[in-house]
């Protein structure tokens, strides 16, 4: 049998996104070819027997991050990724999904691999992880700061010009799955270089016996998740938005995953109110984020014979209103979500673009941008007990049952007082929160359509 063991689902609409403009892009005209310095190429391993291709792609990617910083490669532990819980994110049968075994190595890291070099599978490598507590402080110095995915676009050249230039900018391996390439099935290797026809050059965890000392290449189309891992913190460029805010962590998130921008590349305004248009405009994003994922994940099952859940999230039709200017910047996002019924005209038929929007519309918008994806997905929406009372929402409110609605979907909070302000005009640090939460509850439903 084959030695495999990645395990894949829809991408987190979460995870940050690498646009091949971010942060380190040069921009710099790619080379018709181009693999990695030798030192940035890391030592041939061989996984053996066991599922454990996806702690290898990530060790051996960290070892020559290891080596750029102190001077030499570091080998580093598959063996305590494949069996650590912060690793598996509740898995517990063989191999891993990518995913959350990187976000777990930027957590709580790994160890050298002469403290830890057990090649078991799951449940008895899990066990024997367990019986080493020690190890957790020695794997604090070992972790990754960051991560980045590289989205596959429905367009390939615009994939294949991602992963060109987040390989060349940031000089490092990139951590990939395959579903289909390798055989056996899900396989994760790590991409070295690109040869004249526009196929990546991986190295493999297979041993030195593998094709060419363990090289081989891979077509694009045949990648399904990219990761590039950073061994620095990714910070926001925006002055003033402070790490201890309490919005800090989901404006970081909004804006690497390519939901918000900054007022200029600088600032953010936090508290500084968001109009009705702008906010189309960032919930159209979530929308396209998602339908990004459901597609890859599609693409990929469908190479293999499998199947996925499918759905068409993207309105194609549009809809619009008599204030609203077909030449203004915001026409295209409006339209197009209009047509969704997740924001509506007002009573008298305008959409107002340029008012601000309230915090009870927002309410609305974020119950109907849940269950609308709920239900393309066929997904049950389920509403948790929740005892909190808003002093300043009542029953005969126009917005009561949707206020309620988004409280017991987790969507929406009140205030340290219990009210909830519903007439004030929301801010932009108030709004990426409440997206923010939207998207992990749609990266709730994506799990659980994967464990069915």
């Amino acid at each position: 049998m084959e030695r495999t063991g990645c395990l894949t689902r829809p991408a987190n609409t979460r995870n940050y996104t690498y646009t091949g403009t971010c942060a380190g892009a040069s921009g710099t005209e790619l080379p018709a070819s181009f693999i990695l310095p030798d030192d940035r190429i890391p030592t041939v391993r061989d996984q053996g027997s066991t599922n454990s291709c996806v702690g290898h792609g990530i060790a051996e990617t960290m070892g020559v991050m290891y080596g750029a910083e102190f001077g030499a490669e570091r080998l580093l532990s598959p063996w305590y990724i494949y069996g650590n819980p912060e690793c598996r994110n509740g898995y517990t049968g063989v191999g891993m999904y990518l995913g959350d075994a990187i976000d777990g190595v930027r957590k709580c890291g790994t160890v050298p691999l002469s403290d830890f070099d057990v090649h078991e599978e799951p449940p008895k490598i899990i066990s024997e992880v367990s019986k080493r507590p020690e190890l957790k402080d020695r794997a604090a110095p070992y972790k990754i700061e960051g991560f980045m995915q590289i989205p596959k676009y429905a367009m390939i050249k615009k994939f294949v010009t991602s992963l060109k230039q987040a390989l060349y900018d940031y000089q490092t391996p990139i951590v990939i799955a395959s579903r289909k390439y390798f055989p056996g099935g899900s396989h994760c290797v790590i991409l070295i270089g690109w040869n004249e026809k526009d196929e990546f050059i991986f190295l493999n965890s297979w041993g030195d016996g593998y094709k060419d000392h363990g090289k081989y290449t891979i077509p694009a189309n045949y990648i399904d998740e990219a990761y590039v891992l950073f061994d620095e913190i990714m910070t926001l460029p925006f002055a003033d938005v402070s790490e201890d805010e309490w919005y800090y962590k989901d404006v970081k998130t909004a804006y690497f995953s390519g939901i918000i921008n900054g007022t200029s590349s600088s600032a953010f305004e936090p508290d500084i109110p968001i109009t009705r248009a702008e906010a189309a405009a960032i919930v159209l994003r979530v929308l396209q984020k998602t339908q990004d994922s459901i597609d890859a994940y599609a693409l990929s099952k469908a190479q293999d014979g499998g199947y996925a859940i499918t759905a068409n999230i993207m309105p194609t039709d549009r809809r619009t209103c008599p204030d609203i200017d077909e030449n203004a910047w915001y026409y295209d996002e409006v339209t197009r979500l209009l047509a969704t019924g997740i924001m509506t005209g007002d009573f008298e038929g305008t959409f107002r673009p340029d008012d601000y929007i309230t915090r009870a519309e927002v309410a609305v918008i974020a119950v109907r941008l849940h269950e609308y994806i709920a239900d393309a997905l066929g997904v049950k929406t389920e509403k948790s007990e929740s005892d909190i009372k808003l002093t300043d929402v009542y029953a005969d409110d126009w917005f009561y049952e949707a206020v309620y609605a988004a409280v017991k979907y987790g969507l929406i909070t009140g205030d340290t007082e219990g009210t909830f302000r519903p007439n004030d005009n929301i801010t932009r640090a108030e709004f990426a929160s409440i997206i923010v939460r939207n998207m992990k509850k749609t990266d709730d439903m994506f799990v659980s359509l994967c464990r069915i």
